[in-house]
């Protein structure tokens, strides 16, 4: 990766990592959430699970989730082991602000191995928002200064996403042979409508899937004794995702088996039925029959 000088980032002759440029099945991705207060436990990581339930309901699955520093040397590591793994699409959370903490983009950009660039749609963004915060009576001037600049500053070949509810802008990074890096800021609501925005631009996040759901009440709570027929079932049906809970709370009462929970994905609806139903059914004759 590149050697920071000077709050740039000079890049070495080896070039960023890129994933496989041939693509089969589903989007690979990863998230890479931000931020010491997380580690220390100060805040709750609502926007991973947010991000985890909206991909996985847009047809891509979602491999790891990493929690990692605010420092650019940690983040920049994280983004490159993600690429390296073969990830088609790398979501970072948080550190896109003007503090000295606030060092993701200097992260992107080393892992990627290009420096930081004022980009002047970034800067248009910035000033408007810094425009409206002073007709709302939240900032005294609308000036660009040396830390404001810092939010327009963009790795290069990166595009800035309109951030409707805050100052910082999003990235998309697009890279050769296919993958790409989004950075998304850290506050809920923004990180939101940013993710929104932003995967509009991707057309991989925008194709029609359809999913389906069942759910049942096993006859016994302990767990290991499901084990080798819900085995069985999920070599038989590998599309259709098999969880269970172990017993507990459930809309206002508490079960007294495990819950097992069914969810397929597919093209169609029929398919995506026909399988979770299938894969249901056949737990169901396992059971009774007592393999």
């Amino acid at each position: 990766r590149g050697e920071r000088k000077g709050g740039r980032v000079v890049p070495h002759a080896k070039s960023a990592p890129r994933a496989p440029s041939e693509r089969v099945g589903p989007l690979h991705v990863e998230v890479v959430t931000i931020g010491r207060e997380l580690l220390r436990g100060y805040v709750t990581d609502v926007n991973s699970r947010f991000l985890a339930t909206d991909i996985s309901q847009r047809g891509a699955i979602v491999h790891r989730i990493t929690v990692v520093d605010d420092q650019d040397q940690a983040i920049a590591r994280a983004i490159t082991e993600a690429l390296t793994r073969g990830a088609n699409l790398v979501v970072t959370v948080g550190g896109l602000g003007p503090t000295s903490d606030d060092c993701t983009l200097a992260g992107v950009a080393d892992a990627l191995g290009v420096p930081l660039g004022v980009h002047p749609h970034a800067t248009e963004m910035v000033e408007a928002a810094f425009k409206r915060l002073k007709d709302e009576g939240q900032v005294a001037s609308t000036g660009m200064t040396r830390t404001r600049e810092k939010l327009c500053a963009l790795p290069v070949g990166g595009q800035p996403v309109a951030n409707e509810f805050g100052v910082p802008p999003g990235v998309i990074v697009r890279l050769p042979g296919g993958p790409v890096v989004a950075c998304l800021p850290g506050t809920p609501r923004e990180c939101e409508s940013v993710w929104h925005a932003l995967a509009a631009e991707i057309k991989e996040l925008n194709t029609p899937i359809h999913r389906a759901q069942r759910e049942l009440e096993a006859p016994t709570a302990d767990e290991s004794v499901l084990q080798p027929i819900l085995t069985r079932v999920r070599d038989e049906y590998p599309t259709v995702w098999i969880k269970t809970f172990a017993p507990g709370w459930k809309r206002g009462r508490r079960t007294r088996g495990a819950r097992v929970v069914f969810e397929g994905t597919a093209n169609t609806r029929h398919e995506a039925e026909v399988a979770v139903e299938g894969a249901m059914q056949r737990l169901l004759a396992l059971a009774g029959a007592g393999k």
